[in-house]
Order: C-alpha cells, then sequence, then structure tokens
C-alpha cells in the first residue's frame, strides 16, 4: 500500500454530513462539519487512519475517544492524533455543531519541508492529551490554514503546482501548531519524576538532532547519555508512544527527502552524506520506510 495515500474507503459518512469537503488525491482530507443545537448528533466513527487527524473544535464536540481512552473537548480546542489510534468523536447535544477536521496522510506530511533546527522538542513530547485548549486569534489562524489547503484541493485539477502549495500549507500549519505548544508548554509544570523523564527525552531528541546524520544506533545515544539502550529505548516509548528506532528513522528520513528534493546532490553523494556505506545500503534503507526508492521519491 503507498503510504502516500489515505484510505478513506471507511469516511463516506464523514462526507456525508460535512456541510464542506475536499479530497485532495488521498492525501489530505477536509472537512467542515456543522449542526444545529440539539440536533440528533451521533457518535462518530472516524476509524484507524494511517495518517494525522487535526480538528479545530469551535464547539459542540464533548469527547474525543482515542482507542479506550475517553478525553474531554471544551468549546475552542484543538485535536491532533496521530497514525494509527481508533477515534470516535462524541458530540454535545446542548451545543451547535463546529468543527473543521483534516486528515493527512503519514507520508504526506513527512513529505513537507521542515527546519529540524528550529522544532521545539518540549512542545513534541510534553504530554499525550490529544486536547488542548486555544485562544480566538490561534483558531482564527488555524481555521484560515483549513481553508486554505480546501480551496487548493478545491482547484487541483489543471493546477500543476497544487502538490507544491499543498506542501508548504502544511509545513505554515506544523509550525503555527509549534507555536501553540510552545506557548502553552511555557506555562506548564511537572513533577520531580516527570521533569527527569521528560529531561531524557529531550536529551535524547536533541542528541539525535544534532547527530542523526552520522549516527543511527540506539548504543551510540544511549552512552551519550550514560544509560543503557535498553532503559533509553523504554523511556522513549512510555513517553512519546514512539521508538528511540522510530525516532532515529523519521530524523535520517525527513532529512533525506529535504536533501533528494532539495539540495541538487545526486543519490550517491546523499547517501555518503547520511553515512551510508554506499548508495545500495541508502536506497535499502530508505525504501524499507517509505515504500519507495529515493530515485523515485525525487521525481514523485
Amino acid at each position: 500500500m503507498n503510504n502516500n495515500i489515505l484510505d478513506i474507503s471507511g469516511l463516506a459518512h464523514i462526507k456525508s454530513i460535512a456541510t464542506d469537503f475536499s479530497n485532495y488525491e488521498n492525501r489530505y482530507i477536509y472537512a467542515y462539519i456543522s449542526a444545529p443545537a440539539r440536533a440528533t448528533h451521533a457518535i462518530t466513527d472516524i476509524g484507524s487512519i494511517d495518517g494525522f487527524c487535526i480538528m479545530i473544535v469551535k464547539s459542540g464536540l464533548g469527547a474525543i475517544e482515542v482507542n479506550t481512552e475517553t478525553f474531554d473537548v471544551a468549546p475552542e480546542s484543538l485535536v491532533i492524533i496521530g497514525p494509527n489510534h481508533f477515534v470516535k468523536a462524541v458530540t454535545n447535544e446542548r451545543q451547535p455543531l463546529d468543527v473543521a477536521l483534516l486528515l493527512i496522510s503519514r507520508e504526506f506530511m513527512y513529505d513537507i519541508n521542515l527546519d529540524l533546527n528550529v522544532i521545539n522538542m518540549k512542545v513534541l513530547t510534553f504530554s499525550h492529551a490529544p486536547t488542548v485548549p486555544v485562544d480566538s486569534r490561534a483558531c482564527r489562524m488555524l481555521r484560515s490554514m483549513f481553508e486554505s489547503l480546501h480551496l487548493a484541493a478545491l482547484e487541483a485539477d489543471g493546477n500543476p503546482y497544487t502538490k507544491s502549495i499543498a506542501r508548504n500549507l502544511l509545513a505554515a500549519l506544523f509550525y503555527e501548531l509549534l507555536n501553540i505548544g510552545t506557548r502553552i508548554t511555557a506555562g506548564s509544570t511537572l513533577s520531580a519524576s516527570q521533569s527527569r523523564r521528560v529531561a531524557y527525552v529531550h536529551k535524547f531528541l536533541d542528541l539525535v538532532s544534532r547527530h542523526h546524520c552520522q549516527e543511527r544506533s540506539v548504543k551510540y545515544y544511549a552512552e551519550k547519555m550514560f544509560i543503557t539502550p535498553k532503559y533509553l529505548s523504554v523511556l522513549i516509548r512510555e513517553a512519546t508512544g514512539h521508538s528511540a528506532v522510530d525516532w532515529i528513522d523519521q530524523y535520517v528520513i525527513l532529512e533525506a527527502k529535504n536533501m533528494l528534493r532539495y539540495s541538487g546532490k545526486n543519490i550517491q553523494q546523499i547517501a555518503y552524506d547520511l553515512n551510508f556505506s554506499n548508495q545500495s545500503a541508502f536506497g535499502k534503507y530508505f525504501k524499507n520506510i517509505t515504500g519507495v526508492s529515493p530515485s523515485e521519491f525525487r521525481h514523485s
């Protein structure tokens, strides 16, 4: 299966209840759902999707169920859920329903050009809760970005630049989400045990951000942190929901994708820069994670 494409076979019900809906080649889906208060609102199964789910909730969504855990959703909230979680949305019938939804395929999200040096790791690892309150300014900003992606999808036919437009809009959206997260975490406090765990996670991700082009083994990072690879692996999985190997691989792949698309270097040079023994080893690594070869990605 091409992970650049969302499996939307189970999303017909979302399109049927959406006030506005667009789908850009199954790479991302936008839906705006609006209904009056006291209408009959069913529990909506968004399902398990190999992609990212982002919701801007103005009102009417009482809770979100992620796998078996339920989280309350207040008016003017942001909901962010990563890939491969089973999601249900539970509406609050006493409020008008006003929700903007964006579903983005995992690989299309990873395809955008991001500056790894400016990403705030504390934001990415602070909390497992998928919901955060946002102020009216942030709501307006995010809504405008959603609507720009919606218009890009609607006007995609005959526009050879839609993919590039969408990539850049998603990059802007990601940075704005980081901005919101930075403001939230700036005033947050942690217990002593949480602080130690988060400190380890931040140290690991800081090391990966600086050394991923040369080092891909968990053992290397564990030695730098004076802990065992097993303990590091447990810490990272418990804190982030992803393995240490996954984090290293994502950094390497994001770096590789940026180099393939923007550096102008040939694949052999990129393999050398990323400390692979040869072009073939780099190609196997890249295809194993992304499902496509470096040359196929470069020409996509």
